[in-house]
């Protein structure tokens, strides 16, 4: 079982990586979109 500790700190980086996926999809919608994917796919790669 893990701690309450590692589940906040756990859910607080999922929740700051979603915020950062949906800001660069909001300003993909206004620039070139396959190179806002490429850098979130090369994002997704670092993790």
């Amino acid at each position: 079982m893990i701690s309450l500790g590692q589940a906040i700190r756990r859910h607080r980086e999922t929740t700051r990586r979603e915020r950062e996926f949906a800001r660069a999809f909001r300003s993909a919608s206004g620039s070139d979109m396959r190179t806002e994917l490429e850098h979130l796919a090369n994002y997704s790669d670092l993790r």
